[in-house]
């Protein structure tokens, strides 16, 4: 687990009213001068209709940019700005105190917070389904099982030839020793095969880069386009492993790695 902070953002149009709706959600990366932002997705915008905000919210994107690679003088840390925005920022847009949370993947962190704090209660739906997120939460703990904790990385981002290209894990100890993708084939059908093409091409462009880089996409769930897309990730030079088979590959990979992670760690 990694003990992150993070703030709500709040719109607030009239302080003398003191009304304010949850816009946001900041996760601070540790340590570092990013950070993971949600805010109000569009499909609920209406209810900042109610505060006399229009039709345009695109001040949110622009605030969500701004958030996450806030300005910070040398060596200051997301943390730090947002410390420093809610006790300066008096407009209509308002960070609150920053909060401690203890968890293993900053983008999973930052989307339960969205739910949590600003998304529609009224409107929620449970999730019916394994996702992508539940994808990758399985395989990482597969690999943790036998590689230590900090071997086994999240959203790593990997060099291509035309431009970098970001998988869901990685193993390595300084060097990246494998790229891996994950996806799950109970999400939709048509958010599946984008997702899975864009894949596709971001492995062709790192290997241009780098050939020699094992990459693996794992699946859970079932689907009638499993084989076809078996068959399209070793055109492009990578290995599709079946959810009946993480714990045998990841115990595999474990065998190949961990001599290799503890000579590199005493180098």
């Amino acid at each position: 687990m990694t003990a992150f902070q993070y703030a709500v953002l709040k719109y607030v149009p009239d302080p003398a009213r003191q009304e304010c709706l949850n816009v946001g959600v900041v996760v601070a990366i540790p340590g570092e001068a990013t950070a993971e932002v949600r805010t109000l997705r569009k499909t609920e915008a209406n209810r900042l209709k109610w505060l006399g905000v229009k039709d345009d919210i695109r001040f949110l994107d622009d605030l969500a940019d701004d958030l996450t690679h806030p300005r910070v003088p040398a060596g200051g840390t997301a943390a730090d700005a947002l410390r420093r925005a809610h006790t300066e920022w008096g407009g209509t847009i308002r960070v609150s105190e920053l909060r401690a949370a203890l968890h293993d993947d900053v983008e999973d962190l930052c989307e339960e917070l969205y739910v949590q704090y600003v998304a529609n209660p009224r409107t929620r739906k449970p999730v019916t389904y394994r996702d992508r997120a539940a994808a990758r939460r399985t395989v990482a703990a597969a690999l943790r099982e036998g590689l230590p904790k900090e071997a086994v990385q999240t959203r790593v981002t990997v060099p291509g030839r035309y431009a970098p290209r970001k998988f869901d894990l990685g193993i390595g100890n300084g060097t990246l020793l494998h790229a891996i993708a994950t996806f799950s084939f109970e999400a939709s059908n048509d958010v599946l095969q984008t997702e899975m093409d864009a894949c596709a091409w971001a492995i062709r462009d790192v290997h241009k880069m780098t050939p020699g880089l094992p990459v693996t996409v794992v699946t859970i769930g079932t689907g009638r386009r499993t084989d076809a897309a078996e068959q399209a990730y070793q055109d492009v030079g990578a290995r599709l492993i079946r959810e009946p088979h993480i714990e045998e590959w990841a115990r595999g990979v474990t065998s190949e790695l961990e001599p290799v992670l503890r000579h590199t760690s005493h180098m």
